[in-house]
């Protein structure tokens, strides 16, 4: 529950890390991992990636990067931000779990 609460104070803030020089170069390399290469991430590693949201249903959410396209697995209680409808920007956070990528916290532009 701390959690929870702790990223939603923190959503405005993470907004603004995404716009910052060194959080754009992460994302550049997290937007070439793709779902064909999630079972080689390490376990409990965080990645950022950046994108439109082309398709979206109650447990999956797949995200155009510049790269192609990530499926995100949202059964795990992802936290989000903003409208979650297909065509509408978004930074997604996700790790891998079981060979998938599953997002933490999702906040749309």
């Amino acid at each position: 529950m701390i959690k929870r609460a702790v990223v939603t104070l923190g959503l405005v803030g993470a907004l603004g890390c995404a716009m910052s020089a060194p959080a754009q170069a992460a994302a550049s390399q997290a937007t070439k991992a793709t779902a064909a290469t999630a079972q080689a991430q390490e376990a409990g590693q965080v990645w950022q990636f950046q994108g439109t949201i082309t398709n979206f249903k109650d447990d999956y959410l797949v995200l155009a990067t510049a790269d192609g396209e990530v499926r995100f697995n949202l059964t795990r209680g992802a936290d989000y931000c903003g409208k979650m409808m297909m065509g509408v920007g978004a930074v997604v956070d996700a790790y891998v779990e079981n060979g998938e990528w599953v997002a933490q916290k999702i906040v749309t532009t």
